[in-house]
């Protein structure tokens, strides 16, 4: 705007402001202004407040004088603009590209707090930064992967090695779960189901623990550096990003890097014979891969396994063609997933 040098209007023409004085455009999950120092989203169109009458401009946030994105005057502005397009015509900016990637939304933050050849003792910190969009979720949980072939090795079960939450841990902890046979990768799981998580301020996005795992008896066999997950773990007493402990909502996995290779072994569920049934929907339970009266994550494993030829049928093959289009595909995939994350609240689901 005139010989400032720069533009009062977000996402258009030179040096435009980044820090409007606007909640959502912040995307903040800790309910404040610092947190973080960034926007998250671009409010393209959006005029700013712009300088104050000694021609001085702060971009920041906290300057909501200079940075508010008050209806008023850009429902002002948004008038001038359309009646110069209806008299002067225009065109599209070119290439234009509005659509943003998600960065981060979920995630858990952890350092080792305290190891030796006993045990680990690792804080960790689950967190929900969704902002595309924020939202609650009701279904989180994250998972530890272990190598314990030194402890069966040792002669021991993956059964008598101690697991506790620790002090401050509101998740249920279980396991540990197999997750690969052959090379002996078990998992630990902190379950947060039932207690919402949400980007509203530091009581709500977080949950804290402190996550202990013990070897047997006075065996002094563990050994940390050959676990998935303890690979790039703070040692210092700051929570830092750990991607090799996955974060799943409902099962789903959501955020954080798998043990790399292997298989998920879904949880043991007896199999009963199907029978003969009649195919009307009243009976059918979609959704219900593995015949267990339920349909949840254990679902998605089997109908996975079953698309990458990893098993070569499943418990009900009816109720996997959740989108009852005669077929079994990634599509069924999808929906399932879906369903599970609640995106979708019925099944057979027909778009």
């Amino acid at each position: 705007m005139g010989s400032t040098g720069r533009s009062f209007v977000v996402g258009f023409g030179e040096n435009w402001p980044q820090h409007p004085h606007h909640r959502t455009a912040h995307g903040s999950w800790y309910d404040g202004m610092n947190v973080p120092d960034y926007h998250r989203h671009v409010l393209y169109g959006a005029l700013v407040g712009g300088p104050g009458e000694s021609d001085n401009y702060r971009d920041d946030i906290s300057d909501y004088q200079c940075n508010e994105v008050a209806c008023d005057y850009n429902a002002g502005f948004v008038g001038a603009l359309a009646k110069m397009y209806d008299r002067y015509d225009g065109r599209p900016v070119p290439e234009f590209k509005a659509i943003e990637e998600p960065e981060d939304e979920f995630m858990v933050e952890a350092y080792v707090s305290s190891s030796d050849k006993h045990y680990v003792e690792i804080k960790t910190r689950l967190n929900n930064r969704t902002a595309w969009p924020a939202k609650v979720s009701e279904g989180l949980s994250f998972r530890y992967f272990m190598d314990l072939t030194e402890v069966i090795e040792a002669g021991y079960s993956p059964n008598d090695i101690t697991i506790s939450g620790g002090q401050g841990s509101k998740g249920k902890v279980s396991g540990p779960h197999l997750w690969n046979k052959e090379k002996n990768i078990y998992y630990i799981e902190v379950d947060y189901t039932g207690d919402p998580l949400f980007p509203g301020g530091q009581d709500h996005y977080r949950r804290d623990s402190s996550l202990r795992i013990v070897a047997p008896g006075n065996s002094g066999c563990w050994d940390n550096e050959n676990d998935p997950s303890f690979k790039g773990l703070s040692k210092t007493s700051d929570l830092k990003k750990a991607e090799y402990i996955p974060v799943y909502e409902y099962g789903v996995k959501v955020a954080g890097i798998e043990p790399e290779g292997t298989v998920v072994q879904p949880s043991p569920t007896p199999t009963p014979t199907p029978k003969p049934t009649s195919t009307s929907a009243d009976v059918i339970q979609y959704g219900d891969v593995n015949f267990d009266n339920k349909v949840n994550s254990t679902d998605v494993t089997y109908l996975r396994r079953f698309l990458l030829k990893q098993i070569s049928t499943l418990p009900n093959m009816i109720t996997a063609d959740v989108n009852s289009d005669g077929k079994i595909n990634s599509t069924d995939l999808a929906i399932l997933k879906r369903y599970i994350l609640r995106e979708i609240n019925m099944l057979p689901y027909r778009p």
